[in-house]
């Protein structure tokens, strides 16, 4: 790995416009609830989850909960459940919010844990859509952006444990702009 950050994939300016706008899609689908539950999925979806949820123009509660379908490289694992929620989702209205579906065995993982808990209903927002990775049919109602397949990394997102704090998205191992909206 070089020792500079990765190049740009989606800076900063495109990629907070979007998280706005994805929170005004949300408020604009889910108005009439009395309150919204985000479900954040650790590690990776912090940053985002963060800033949408100041663009959620709903009573919002925060639950967070921790899977990890990667090691401290980049080979990945099978999907597992780190850390599960502090308090009960029965009846709740939630909104999954994670930084990234690729081959969909994560969302499909986190489905069956949240169905057990009896929600009320369930709405999923990612940041980036990979499809080109996918390996299971998965729903998603809210994408920030569609990617190619290539390793995205900054706000949330790691290789190999570095670039979470970046403030924009980045991409390892390949210099153009491979994002499109």
């Amino acid at each position: 790995m070089s020792a500079g950050p990765p190049p740009v994939l989606i800076d900063r300016a495109r990629l907070q416009r979007r998280v706005a706008e994805l929170g005004a899609e949300v408020s604009a689908a889910c108005r009439g609830l009395d309150e919204l539950t985000l479900v954040v999925v650790l590690k990776g979806g912090f940053m985002f989850a963060a800033d949408l949820a100041r663009h959620i123009d709903l009573p919002t509660r925060v639950e967070f909960i921790t899977l990890a379908s990667y090691g401290d490289d980049t080979a990945r694992d099978d999907v597992r459940l780190v850390a599960d929620f502090e308090t009960g989702l029965k009846d709740r209205h939630l909104l999954v919010v994670d930084d990234i579906v690729d081959s969909g065995h994560t969302l499909t993982y986190l489905d069956r844990i949240l169905e057990a808990h009896e929600p009320a209903s369930v709405r999923h927002c990612v940041l980036l859509d990979k499809a080109a990775r996918r390996e299971t049919e998965v729903t998603v109602e809210h994408v920030g952006f569609a990617i190619d397949d290539v390793w995205a990394t900054g706000y949330g997102m790691d290789h190999a444990g570095l670039w979470r704090t970046l403030p924009y998205i980045g991409v390892v191992g390949r210099d153009d702009d491979a994002a499109r909206t």
